[in-house]
């Protein structure tokens, strides 16, 4: 008798410290994404919200057909790095399926694509709210952040569609991940593990080499500003991490430029999007008029499509989609006001954490910065670069989305703390704008069926 009641207090004072260590809002949190993303797809047909999905669905034809990595010549979208294709044909070869040789694949092949989509959003997720989990310090900040990264509409729109995005998604949460580990541990298995991601993100899409570029990024603040207990200018776990995106890059080159024969010139006038004009006006302004006209922006032919923040903040909420009902436009409304309101705390933050960086920084603080100025800045420099309106589509920066909120949550601590000072009956108002947030973008994401 005396025996399991010590055991069941030895087991609920591991459940507790587990809670404490901040576990328990991971796993609380997961669930509750989880279960939104299956609700999700569930709710939406295969083919509705997603961008060029014959072009994608055909790429992984052309790899089942090749039984590996498709030629440029198989299809039009088959330029694309291969990795998420293979894989995709890969898993419908083991659910013993093969996808229609002409048009979009059957019921069968529609839910094992979205199945697979489901499973890599839920993994970027867990990604996410673990590295929330050793960059933020009290449960109130874990809990802000891992709300926001469950809730924000923008991971079951994008993240459980056929395409290569969703795997890049991954390999970008799961790489700063580890790098934030590293920063907090000084694990050099969490440092080779991030730079063996980092090579790997390429392959997914063009847009991984942001994630290279923040490894490298990170690695030489390190030599220039190391840990408080770091013994060794060169960091343990560096070269291997090094040597992994090496050998990524000469294989990347090799499909890309070999195999594929890549071509670095592409026809953008014939994708059917109208290009745009690049004016100071569109990233120095945000029109308030035209969000009042329209909160959407795909079939909104004002002049909000050269407006690039406006039309990125915009994507970031509810993706390039649009919906006449007017309930659902109300929502939009709603959905925006509460995510602006939000923005001066992540802008907080993100100074917060750019100190934090420059110093002996143990928390990833600098991960989280540096992510979100190497895709912001991938963005603006696309946009310059090929001035058409969807490449200001957040989908395109989506892994900067654990950053924000972590930093929405390092602010909000601060505000939280500082009115309980004086002003205790506030103290919960940064809480109740991120429960808000999350209550709206539920209705609206799950609603758009």
């Amino acid at each position: 008798m005396l025996g399991s009641a010590f055991v069941t207090l030895r087991v609920r004072d591991r459940f507790r410290a587990k809670l404490a260590d901040g576990w328990g809002i991971v796993v609380v949190f997961l669930a509750i994404g989880a279960t939104i993303m299956g609700v999700y797809v569930h709710v939406t047909p295969f083919d509705q919200r997603a961008n060029d999905i014959g072009s994608h669905v055909g790429v992984i034809k052309a790899a089942e057909h090749r039984h590996g990595i498709p030629l440029d010549t198989d299809c039009w979208e088959c330029v694309q790095p291969p990795a998420y294709y293979v894989v995709a044909a890969a898993v419908l070869a083991a659910a013993g399926h093969e996808l229609p040789e002409k048009g979009m694949p059957d019921e069968k092949g529609e839910r094992i694509l979205q199945g697979l989509a489901v499973f890599l959003g839920v993994a970027t997720l867990a990604c996410w709210l673990m590295t929330a989990r050793l960059a933020l310090r009290t449960p109130h900040e874990r809990t802000v952040a891992s709300a926001l990264c469950a809730f924000w509409p923008t991971l079951p729109i994008e993240a459980c569609k056929c395409s290569n995005d969703p795997m890049l998604y991954l390999i970008a949460a799961a790489a700063l991940w580890q790098l934030v580990r590293w920063r907090t541990t000084g694990s050099a298995a969490s440092l080779a593990a991030a730079g063996a991601l980092a090579g790997l993100a390429p392959h997914a899409k063009i847009t991984g080499f942001v994630v290279v570029a923040v490894f490298l990024s990170s690695l030489g603040l390190a030599l220039v500003r190391p840990r408080r207990d770091a013994t060794r200018r060169w960091p343990r776990g560096a070269s291997a991490g090094v040597a992994a995106i090496v050998a990524s890059m000469v294989l990347w080159v090799f499909v890309l430029g070999h195999y594929k024969h890549w071509r670095t010139h592409v026809d953008f006038s014939s994708t059917g999007h109208a290009p745009i004009e690049n004016k100071w006006s569109d990233f120095t302004v945000v029109h308030l008029k035209s969000f009042l006209e329209n909160p959407w922006v795909r079939f909104d032919k004002s002049h909000v499509r050269d407006e690039f923040w406006n039309y990125l903040f915009r994507s970031s909420l509810y993706g390039e989609y649009s919906s006449g009902d007017a309930t659902t436009r109300v929502l939009a409304y709603l959905l925006a006001l509460t995510a602006a309101v939000l923005l001066p705390l992540v802008a907080w933050g993100f100074v917060a954490c750019i100190v934090r960086g420059w110093r002996r920084d143990d928390r990833g603080h600098r991960e989280l910065a540096l992510t979100v100025l190497g895709f912001m800045g991938f963005m603006v420099v696309v946009r310059l670069q090929f001035p058409i309106a969807s490449h200001q589509d957040f989908r395109f920066a989506l892994p900067i989305v654990i950053s924000c909120a972590s930093m929405a949550a390092i602010a909000a601590g601060v505000v939280r703390r500082r009115l309980q000072r004086r002003w205790l009956h506030l103290a919960t108002l940064p809480g109740w704008l991120v429960v808000g947030l999350c209550l709206v973008s539920l209705w609206i994401t799950l609603g758009w069926s």
